[in-house]
């Protein structure tokens, strides 16, 4: 198959699909290596600043 984009709206949505697919296999990685990502906080942000 040929996936060339034709035009520059093909070529904007293939270069940002392949972005977004690296960026979510970045935070699977990040979400595997600090568990505080995975779940919800009790906290709110507030709290976290203010400290």
């Amino acid at each position: 198959a040929d996936l060339r984009p034709i035009d520059k709206k093909e070529l904007f949505n293939l270069r940002y699909s392949l972005l977004r697919n690296i960026v979510e296999r970045v935070f699977g990685v990040l979400k595997n290596r600090f568990y505080i990502l995975k779940k919800r906080t009790k906290y709110s942000i507030y709290i976290y600043r203010s400290s």
